[in-house]
């Protein structure tokens, strides 16, 4: 696990603050361009992950541009409870409700009401293999307000029943 200081969800930049970090506590020959360098690498890193691409919207496709899906699936996975709806989505993403809808859809070839259930039911799977949190409390933190509901949602895409899934993953 990373030190929260490096907490960062892109590789080339966690590489590069890996590198800076060992630069500056084992000086060495040229350290300073070095530094420099790397600084410089994780500023231009920053920028093209932060601009919006403007290649998508030239397109004129109806796609989503990289930068708005790398949004939504951040919000998706940082989310602690009441899942954000499509409404905070697609104001996450500078687009009305509408075009963020079709856009995802022409993006990543499903609708975003699947993503959202899909990635809320990978992160119980993850709880429900690596805690002992009960089953009612794994799906309030997934964002599901009822264990029926959380149950049949996940029968339905995982076709196993979440307790099962539970004794499966331990054995």
């Amino acid at each position: 696990m990373m030190p929260p200081a490096l907490d960062v969800r892109h590789a080339g930049m966690t590489a590069a603050l890996r590198r800076l970090a060992y630069e500056v506590a084992s000086p060495g020959f040229a350290r300073a361009p070095m530094i420099e360098a790397l600084m410089i690498a994780l500023l231009v890193d920053f920028v093209r992950l932060n601009e919006p691409d403007r290649t998508a919207r030239s397109r004129g496709n109806g796609s989503l541009a990289p930068w708005q899906l790398r949004r939504i699936d951040e919000a998706l996975n940082d989310f602690e409870g009441t899942a954000p709806t499509v409404s905070d989505l697609a104001t996450l993403a500078g687009v009305s409700a509408r075009h963020l809808l079709r856009g995802f859809r022409s993006s990543r070839g499903t609708s975003v009401l699947a993503h959202i259930t899909r990635v809320r039911l990978d992160r119980a799977c993850t709880m429900l293999a690596t805690t002992q949190l009960p089953v009612k409390l794994v799906a309030a933190r997934c964002g599901f307000t009822s264990v029926g509901g959380f149950s049949a949602a996940f029968r339905r895409e995982m076709e196993i029943g979440p307790k099962d899934f539970r004794t499966r993953e331990r054995n």
